[in-house]
């Protein structure tokens, strides 16, 4: 019972002096990729939008607003 308290103890202390600043970093490293990789795609929409719009209406769109 008393090595039982002990392990209970030791698994307490180890929990509560966990360091979750270790996890930090790779999270916000997730986020950014993941808000550079929602950009890229709108950027490809609205392209792919303006395209389409040109097409639709037979209008000659300059190269520079791909």
């Amino acid at each position: 019972m008393q090595q039982t308290f002990k392990n209970l103890k030791t698994t307490m202390f180890q929990i509560c002096s966990f360091n979750f600043d270790d996890f930090r970093a790779p999270i916000d490293q997730t986020k950014t990729q993941l808000n550079t990789i929602e950009n890229t795609q709108n950027q490809m929409f609205e392209k792919i939008e303006r395209t389409n719009t040109a097409c639709r209406y037979g209008v000659f769109v300059r190269s520079k607003y791909f």
